[in-house]
């Protein structure tokens, strides 16, 4: 239903590749910091998930609508005007709310899921080797995501060699 009375807007947009991409990075990045969370810490919890979620979505809905009043976009800054950018911040924001509600939050009662391997023994935490990997992994992923952020933010890299 709700995609029915959605359905109308794309003729709003260049095509529906236009559309999707402008949804996908507004609505994606809740998603994306949750599973990282989840993947990458032993601190994130159900109700930082949930915050994530509600909050992401809220802010992806509104700055959908806002990007698409012409008003509204036109006072935003510069950087704020392209979708994707506004999805960078959603994706800041709902990390900062994951991290907030997961260590400032009450504690989470569920216990935690844990992946069988064969060899291991129930309840053990990650292997030294398996706790190196997981976290040259992450700082792999950091460093990548500073150098595109460096690259094609207004003031990195792509934006002075334009120039």
């Amino acid at each position: 239903l709700l995609c029915a009375l959605l359905a109308p807007g794309i003729r709003e947009f260049k095509g529906v590749f236009a559309y999707l991409v402008q949804i996908w990075s507004l609505l994606a990045p809740p998603v994306f910091v949750c599973v990282v969370a989840g993947i990458f810490t032993t601190t994130a919890t159900s109700r930082g998930a949930t915050s994530t979620l509600a909050v992401g979505s809220v802010l992806g809905a509104v700055t959908f609508w806002a990007l698409r009043s012409k008003e509204v976009a036109d006072g935003l800054p510069r950087y704020l005007q392209n979708p994707l950018n506004c999805g960078f911040v959603i994706t800041v924001i709902c990390a900062l709310v994951m991290f907030a509600v997961s260590k400032l939050g009450p504690p989470n009662t569920s216990s935690a899921v844990e992946v069988w391997r064969p060899g291991r023994v129930t309840g053990m935490a990650l292997s030294p080797r398996e706790q190196r990997i997981y976290s040259a992994t992450l700082a792999l992923l950091l460093i990548v995501w500073t150098l595109v952020v460096m690259t094609f933010s207004p003031w990195g890299l792509a934006s002075n060699s334009a120039r």
